[in-house]
């Protein structure tokens, strides 16, 4: 089971937290982007796994959350750590948008071949990421 990880960046002071989330606040030892990529990781995920508990209900117990080994890195190499990955994901981002459009093409150029592009129009909603 794969635990979810969220980075929360508001300035606003009045947000309360859910029984249901654990609330980590970084100092200045730690990134916060890199601490979001660290608990993605399939390390942590099996941490998290070994240290559940419960049968109906699972759940991680504060103690456990606080003793979950962390990689001892400076800011600066988290802060690279970190930019480096926005960096590729951005390319391969971008890699499957152009993939994408590439697939709608090769399709409608499948349909022209068939004779049917004229019995359908193709619109393009919005998306919003």
């Amino acid at each position: 089971m794969k635990r979810k990880a969220a980075l929360f960046t508001s300035d606003r002071n009045n947000v309360l937290l859910s029984q249901n989330f654990a609330g980590i606040r970084c100092n200045e030892l730690l990134d916060p982007e890199f601490l979001l990529l660290y608990l993605e990781s399939p390390v942590a995920q099996f941490y998290f796994d070994t240290h559940t508990t419960g049968t109906t209900i699972m759940t991680l117990s504060m103690k456990s959350l606080k003793d979950l080994p962390l990689p001892l890195l400076s800011l600066e190499e988290q802060r690279k750590v970190v930019e480096t990955y926005k960096t590729e994901q951005n390319k391969i981002n971008e890699e499957l948008k152009r993939l994408e459009t590439r697939q709608k093409d090769l399709k409608f150029e499948v349909y022209k071949a068939m004779g049917i592009n004229k019995a359908f129009t193709i619109l393009e909603l919005l998306r919003i990421p």
